[in-house]
Order: C-alpha cells, then structure tokens, then sequence
C-alpha cells in the first residue's frame, strides 16, 4: 500500500519542521521528520498492526517510536492507499 498525506498531515509536517528548526536545528528536524516518514513507511506491508483510533471514526493510530507524535491514518484497501490524517504532539488534546 502507498502512503498518502492530506493537507492537514502536510500542514503538521510543516510545523514539526519548522518548530524544531528554530527550537534545535534544521538537521534535527530534518531527523525527526525523517523517522517519521520511515515509520509510515513500514505501514505498507501490514497497516492492520495498529490500534483503531478512539478519538477519530474510521481511523487508527500510529505511536511514532522515540517521537512524541501520534499518526492518525485511515486504510483504504479498494485504493491500495493509506491516508495519513495528522500528525499530533502526544501533550496536544485532539481532536479539540
């Protein structure tokens, strides 16, 4: 399966690399948005593997490994696509 980003996953990998550009560095954002990327990547073989959201309906949710992110993605098995909604800070309360 394919990874898809929607605007609003794109408007938060924007802001994780601009936030840390200017708190750290840009090679640290760089890191961050790297692994990031490599996570969702390893969806494509077996994007079942994570939980079912709770907070939005029909989504499930990635814990980003060593990153206080979550991934809310949703599956679409007739596209053979998996669509990434967010990407939110674990301190963030969402949906709000």
């Amino acid at each position: 399966m394919r990874i898809v980003l929607s605007a609003a996953a794109e408007a938060d990998i924007e802001h994780i690399l601009l936030y840390y550009s200017e708190k750290l560095s840009f090679d640290v954002a760089q890191l961050l948005v790297s692994s990031i990327f490599s996570q969702l990547e390893a969806l494509s073989d077996f994007p079942e593997r994570i939980r079912p959201s709770e907070r939005v309906s029909g989504a499930r949710e990635l814990v980003l490994r060593r990153i206080p992110y979550i991934a809310f993605v949703r599956l679409n098995t007739q596209a053979a696509h998996i669509e990434v909604l967010n990407i939110v800070h674990t301190a963030r309360n969402f949906p709000a």
